[in-house]
């Protein structure tokens, strides 16, 4: 699996009218992703487990789309 460090984020946005209105997008290895939530704060906290993913000794092959060490 490649790593990639070069990793930015978008600020959070709200769709109103979806059922998870709360969208995250990130750039990562010049692909960009998304992931809807449902509220405010699981968005910032799942924002926040991927700005400290580098600096962990972790690896999560289940969710190749996203930043990992």
């Amino acid at each position: 699996m490649n790593r990639s460090y070069d990793v930015r984020f978008w600020n959070i946005t709200v769709k109103k009218g979806r059922k998870r209105p709360y969208v995250l997008r990130w750039l990562v290895g010049g692909k960009v992703q998304t992931k809807p939530f449902t509220a405010r704060e699981l968005a910032d906290s799942f924002k926040s487990e991927l700005i400290q993913a580098p600096g962990e000794a972790r690896h999560s092959p289940s969710r190749p789309a996203y930043p990992s060490p």
